[in-house]
């Protein structure tokens, strides 16, 4: 049995051992809810199931959890940091435990440009929003 399915099931018991049997139902039907595409889970899952894949060509992250509360607190807390350099949130379904992100593409590497000039630390600050400057 994998890392993940012991979690779930030694965390939430019985109830655990019925949310893993309806996952595959729930990832089917998540697809067409939200126009998804090319679901992958990521490897060394722990307590939730995580995929990556498109909403159109748009990358995201798929979360689906058990722990609704928690998922609940991770929406509330991106919806605050909205627009200050946190992923976007594009859906949310409490109920469901579903949540679907932006997937944070990396760029280019800081490392490029270490004791280039001085140019590293204007181009970290400039990551940051203004109001950590007011």
């Amino acid at each position: 049995m994998s890392k993940f399915r012991n979690n779930i099931i030694n965390i939430y018991q019985e109830k655990g051992q019925d949310w893993l049997n309806q996952l595959p139902d729930l990832l089917r039907i998540l697809p067409d809810k939200w126009d998804l595409s090319d679901l992958k889970s990521v490897e060394n899952l722990s307590f939730n199931y995580i995929l990556k894949g498109f909403q159109g060509k748009s990358p995201i992250v798929l979360t689906i959890g058990l722990d609704n509360n928690s998922l609940y607190q991770e929406a509330k807390t991106l919806r605050a940091w909205s627009g200050l350099g946190a992923i976007k949130i594009y859906e949310f379904d409490n109920y469901l435990g579903v949540l679907l992100l932006e997937q944070a593409v990396p760029g280019n590497s800081l490392l490029n440009y270490a004791d280039t000039n001085n140019t590293l630390a204007p181009i970290m600050v400039g990551t940051f929003p203004n109001q950590y400057f007011h």
